[in-house]
C-alpha cells in the first residue's frame, strides 16, 4: 500500500533511513581509496538485500521461493506507484476525497431514519428529527447549541432535496 509522507514515520527504522556510504580519506593512496570503494559497494549491496527482505516482511509478502517473492514485490510496488497496474477496485477515484467515513449512513438511510421519527411521532418537523438524529448519531461529539442548529438545518435541507428528487423520479415513472 502506498505510504503518504505522514505514514513514513511508521516504517521500521531501517526502511526509513538511507544507507550511509561515507567518504574515503583524502590522505589515502589511490589503491587504498579503490579498495575502500569496493568494500563500500559490497556493503551497500548487502545492505540493500537485507532491506529488501525487510520490505517484503513489511508488505507481508510470502512465497515458496525468492523468485516468487521478488515477482510479488515488483507487482506490489508497480501497483502502488503506477496507476496502470492497479484495477478499478484498487484505484483512487478522481477528485477530492469524500468526508464521510464508513460508519455513516447513506443519504437514503438518513431519509428513512427521519421519516421513521416523523411517523412514530418522535418529531413534528424534519428540523426536529434532524436535531434528534444528530444528537444520537454523534453522541461522542458534543455540539454547542448553535453548531447543532446549523448542522440540523443543513441536514433538513438535504432531506427536503432528497424528497423532491424522489417525487420527481416517481412522477417521471408514472408518466
Amino acid at each position: 500500500m502506498p505510504r503518504s509522507k505522514t505514514q513514513i514515520s511508521k516504517l521500521p527504522k531501517d526502511l526509513r533511513e538511507p544507507i550511509e556510504f561515507g567518504r574515503p580519506s583524502l590522505l589515502w593512496s589511490e589503491a587504498e581509496s579503490d579498495a575502500w570503494f569496493k568494500k563500500r559497494c559490497q556493503f551497500v549491496g548487502l545492505e540493500r538485500t537485507r532491506k529488501l527482505f525487510l520490505l517484503m516482511d513489511e508488505l507481508k509478502i510470502t512465497g515458496d521461493s525468492f523468485q516468487t517473492k521478488m515477482a510479488v514485490l515488483v507487482m506490489t510496488l508497480a501497483k502502488n506507484l503506477y496507476p496502470g497496474f492497479s484495477t478499478t477496485l484498487d484505484a483512487k477515484r478522481p477528485g477530492r476525497p469524500r468526508r464521510a467515513d464508513g460508519n455513516q449512513l447513506p443519504p437514503q438511510g438518513v431519509l428513512i431514519m427521519i421519516d421513521g421519527m416523523l411517523k412514530e411521532g418522535m418529531a413534528k418537523t424534519d428540523l426536529e428529527a434532524c436535531k434528534i438524529w444528530l444528537g444520537y448519531n454523534d453522541e461522542n461529539k458534543r455540539f454547542s447549541r448553535s453548531e447543532l442548529d446549523k448542522k440540523a438545518k443543513s441536514l433538513a435541507s438535504v432531506i427536503s432535496t432528497l424528497r423532491s428528487l424522489g417525487r420527481k423520479k416517481a412522477a417521471n415513472k408514472v408518466n
